[in-house]
């Protein structure tokens, strides 16, 4: 995992790692972080603070959910399906997780994050 200090860091891990391992389109990466791709490219460019780290925080909670799934399923093709079909689960709302990730709500992505820590550790209290 990357040094959580640094807002760059967890930008690059969620882009190069996680993204990969679970398949990802640049559209959904994109829509994960909250921005379309030239949003993305321009604000890379330009470094506003503000916006890189709203973008880190998501992706930290991201990159969270990752090292969760890793706990869970030993292949990344299984993590790819359990984001890909519809949660029962209350915090997804009938959505794919991936769907609800895309919502880029930080507040969801944070009980999603909350969720799959649960189901890594199998206490859900």
């Amino acid at each position: 995992m990357p040094d959580s200090s640094l807002p760059g860091a967890e930008l690059e891990y969620f882009l190069r790692t996680v993204s990969s391992a679970w398949g990802l389109a640049l559209e959904e990466q994109m829509g994960i972080l909250g921005s379309t791709v030239e949003d993305f490219l321009q604000m890379s460019k330009d470094a506003p603070a503000g916006g890189l780290a709203r973008r880190a925080d998501l992706a930290a909670e991201v990159n969270s959910i990752h090292a969760s799934l890793r706990l869970i399923y030993s292949f990344d093709q299984d993590a790819r399906g359990w984001l890909r079909r519809p949660n029962s689960a209350p915090v997804f709302g009938g959505l794919t997780p991936l769907q609800a990730l895309m919502r880029h709500d930080a507040g969801l992505t944070l009980r999603i994050a909350k969720y799959a820590q649960s189901a890594a550790s199998g206490d859900f209290s």
